[in-house]
C-alpha cells in the first residue's frame, strides 16, 4: 500500500519528491540521455520499478550526474528500445500516428506503468512553477459544511481522467495508488476530521462536454449534490470544439444541477494536455483555460492543472508522467491533479 499522507504533499512544498516517475527510453544510437526530474536533485535516496517491487541499487544501476539520473548500460533497470517506442509500421491497439510521420507507442491497462519507474530524492531548490490558491472564499457553502463536518455530498463528473483511467488501483496493478478524485477526497476527510463526506463518480471514459450537458440530470444533477466537480475538456480539446462552445455546454451543466439545487458550488477542473507528438490529439484544451476562467466567482472554484501541467512539461517529458503516452495521467500526474484539488479546498493552515 502506498502512504497517502507522503503522496498528497505537494510537489511544490519541501525539498525532498517522493516516488517522481521516469521512464528510460534508448535513442537511436542505443544510448540514453539522462533523465530530467522537476528539481535538480542533491541525494538519491530510492529507485524503484513502478510498482514498488524491486528497488535498484546506486552505482549498479543509475548514477547521480549534475542533478540528473543517469541510467547504466549494464545495470538491471531495462530501457525501452528506441524502434518499440517510435515505431515504422502501425500495431493495431498498439500504437498512434506520431506527428510528422510513423508511428509512436499507446497502451491502456499497465501498458506504461509496467515500464516506468520512480525515483524518491532530496533537493536544495525552490519551485518555479504555478502555485494552487486556496478559493474557499468562491465556495463558501461547502467551505462552511466541511468546517463544521456536516454532511456534504459531492458528484464527480467527467471524462477518463476523472474515472481514473490508469491509476494503478483502477487498473489492480502495486502499488495500488487511488485516482486523483479518491485522493481528494481522503485529503478532505483528514484536513477536516470529517466522516461526513459522500463522493459519487459518474465519470465515463470517452466523453465530451456535450455529452456532460445531455446527461447532467441523470449523472450529477438527480443526486442533488452540494459541491460538483466538473472535469471535461481533454476528448473536447482533441475533437477540436470551439471554447465558446464548450462553455456553452459546462453552464449547462451547472444550470440543471442549479435546478435542482440551488445551493450547490463548483469546482470547474482546466484538463491537462495531450501528447502532442501523438498526431491529432493535442488540439483547443489550452483554450478552455480562459474560458473556465469567466465562470470563476461565487459558487464557482477553478482547478487549474492546465497551467500546472504545461510547467511541468517544461521540466519533464510527456512519457514520464503519462499512463497511456497520449492523453492520461500515470499514479505521479494523477497525485499532481489531487494536490492541487487539494490546495483549491483546504487552507494550508488547516
Amino acid at each position: 500500500m502506498y502512504d497517502f499522507e507522503k503522496y498528497i504533499k505537494p510537489v511544490w512544498e519541501g525539498n525532498m519528491v517522493i516516488d517522481e516517475s521516469f521512464m528510460p527510453i534508448e535513442k537511436e544510437d542505443g544510448s540514453i540521455d539522462p533523465i530530467p526530474l522537476l528539481y535538480k536533485a542533491e541525494k538519491i535516496i530510492s529507485v524503484k520499478n513502478s510498482k514498488h517491487t524491486i528497488t535498484y541499487q546506486e552505482g549498479a544501476d543509475y548514477i547521480l550526474k549534475d542533478g540528473k539520473l543517469e541510467i547504466l548500460k549494464d545495470g538491471n533497470i531495462e530501457k525501452v528500445k528506441y524502434k518499440d517506442y517510435y515505431l515504422d509500421e502501425n500495431v493495431p491497439g498498439g500504437c498512434f500516428p506520431r506527428t510528422g510521420g510513423g508511428f509512436i507507442y499507446f497502451g491502456e491497462a499497465d501498458a506504461m506503468h509496467k515500464l516506468q519507474y520512480v525515483v524518491t530524492y532530496i533537493h536544495g531548490e525552490t519551485w518555479q512553477g504555478p502555485l494552487p490558491p486556496y478559493q474557499g472564499v468562491n465556495l463558501p457553502i461547502t467551505i462552511s459544511k466541511l468546517k463544521n463536518k456536516e454532511p456534504l455530498r459531492i458528484v464527480v463528473y467527467g471524462d477518463s481522467i476523472t474515472t481514473g483511467a490508469n491509476s494503478s488501483k483502477v487498473i489492480n496493478q502495486m502499488p495500488h495508488i487511488d485516482d486523483w478524485c479518491t485522493m481528494t477526497v481522503k485529503a478532505l476527510k483528514k484536513a477536516y476530521a470529517s466522516d461526513h463526506i459522500e463522493s459519487i463518480n459518474t465519470a465515463v471514459g470517452g466523453t465530451v462536454s456535450s455529452w456532460g450537458a445531455e446527461h447532467a440530470y441523470d449523472r450529477a444533477a438527480k443526486f442533488k449534490p452540494d459541491l460538483v466537480f466538473i472535469a471535461f475538456g481533454m476528448n473536447d480539446g482533441s475533437g477540436r470544439v470551439s471554447k465558446d462552445d464548450y462553455l456553452r455546454h459546462i453552464k449547462t451543466i451547472m444550470d440543471t444541477v442549479w435546478e435542482v439545487n440551488p445551493d450547490c458550488e463548483f469546482v470547474l477542473v482546466a484538463t491537462m494536455l495531450a501528447n502532442g507528438e501523438v498526431a491529432n490529439f493535442l488540439g483547443n484544451q489550452e483554450e478552455y483555460l480562459p474560458a473556465l476562467n469567466t465562470l470563476k466567482g461565487n459558487m464557482v472554484a477553478i482547478a487549474d492543472m492546465t497551467t500546472m501541467h504545461k510547467y511541468l512539461l517544461k521540466r519533464k517529458r510527456y512519457y514520464d508522467m503519462s499512463g497511456n503516452n497520449v492523453n492520461h495521467p500515470n499514479d505521479f500526474l494523477a497525485r499532481i491533479y489531487a494536490q492541487v484539488m487539494a490546495a483549491t479546498l483546504i487552507e494550508s493552515r488547516l
